[in-house]
């Protein structure tokens, strides 16, 4: 665990999993279902051989609630073996509604009454993703912000999420979520 990043595998350099790891799955869920109300995070240890300086959870579990009434759940784990396909997938069910995305396809695959539709490329190319990788360096480069498609108030909404779920699974309490 960890492999070329040491600092992942340290509290002290990542604040584990939850933190580290599921900040992006929070960004995506905010955007599909809304701002998260409330977490409760449970952890898992013991399961992996630690090497120096191991002290994150082997993995956890983080349950959301959010403002409108939906609740979601999101999982990680160092347990995985390393994939290059990638291991984010998600689903989101709904009324006559599934979302559904499997890293290794990089589609997003929407089932409705009306049938199935496929966005995205299921061959497994990475355009969009190389696009956005390319504006994020262009905008660090010449500081031109016209390019950022998600405002620095949407990162510390999903910094919060991230903290209240550290802070779970540290006490094992339910946490809210501070609104800013």
């Amino acid at each position: 665990p960890g492999g070329r990043r040491p600092w992942f595998t340290q509290k002290k350099g990542s604040r584990g999993q939850l933190f580290t790891q599921a900040c992006h799955v929070y960004d995506l869920f905010r955007y599909l279902v809304g701002e998260v109300a409330e977490v409760s995070a449970y952890k898992a240890e013991g399961f992996t051989p630690k090497c120096e300086g191991f002290d994150i959870e082997d993995a956890a579990v983080l349950n959301l609630k959010f403002r409108g009434g939906a609740v979601g759940q999101i999982n990680c784990t160092v347990l995985a073996p390393p994939s290059p396909e990638g291991m984010i997938s998600f689903s989101i069910t709904a009324r006559n509604l599934n979302i559904s995305y499997a890293g290794r396809e990089k589609a997003l695959r929407i089932t409705t009454d009306k049938g199935v539709e496929i966005l995205g490329n299921p061959s497994g190319g990475s355009g969009e993703e190389d696009r956005l990788i390319q504006a994020f360096l262009e905008t660090v480069r010449g500081g031109d912000r016209s390019l950022i498609l998600s405002p620095y108030a949407d990162a510390i909404k999903t910094f919060c999420i991230a903290d209240a779920a550290d802070d779970s699974l540290r006490t094992g309490e339910r946490i809210p979520v501070l609104e800013n």
